[in-house]
């Protein structure tokens, strides 16, 4: 873990992670080890098999389920409303086996934040495409353009919504009304 945490030394990592394995393939922190060099080498469908694999060992390593909800959670989930809402819940699983750990709830928080920005943003991006077109004067085009565009922010929400569970929807709704600088921006857009 500490070889990963350098950034520097992902093969070194990777070999002592493969050693611990191989010493100790019952212990999840092995894997977790593993998963977590194979993440630093961009190595994500060896990363994900590791954290599985620890949690097929341990299904309560709080760890494991923060490691797995990290990778889900990478850059290129941001415009996957299916990977964001899957990191989403890989946290809220972390936090059903302790409550208190802080990793998972800002974890989460950070998961909620990217897709309201997400949706913001193609909403934004809805109003400067229909603003366009409309000052161009193609009447047509801006009666058919804002029904073909407004699908777009619908759409993301409505898979990110379909994949959460109730629990979790009732804490964004919370979050949306607890939140001053997100009901801000929600006001704004």
């Amino acid at each position: 873990q500490t070889l990963v945490r350098s950034h520097s030394h992902t093969e070194a990592a990777s070999a002592a992670a493969a050693r611990a394995v191989a010493l100790a393939p019952n212990l999840a922190g092995a894997h977790l080890a593993a998963g977590s060099a194979a993440a630093a080498a961009r190595d994500r469908r060896q990363a994900e098999a590791a954290f599985r694999r620890a949690l097929e060992l341990e299904p309560q390593n709080a760890d494991a389920h923060i490691a797995l909800a990290r990778l889900r959670a990478n850059k290129r989930s941001y415009t996957n409303p299916d990977g964001l809402a899957a990191a989403a819940e890989g946290f809220v699983t972390a936090l059903t086996v302790d409550p208190t750990y802080q990793r998972g709830r800002h974890g989460l928080d950070h998961v909620l934040r990217v897709f309201l920005a997400r949706a913001t943003y193609l909403i934004f991006l809805d109003a400067f495409i229909v603003a366009r077109v409309t000052a161009h004067g193609g009447q047509l085009a801006a009666r058919l353009l804002p029904l073909a565009i407004l699908g777009l922010p619908w759409l993301y929400t409505a898979r990110f919504l379909a994949r959460l569970s109730s629990p979790l929807r009732a804490h964004l709704g919370r979050l949306l009304r607890h939140e001053r600088g997100l009901r801000i921006a929600a006001a704004l857009d």
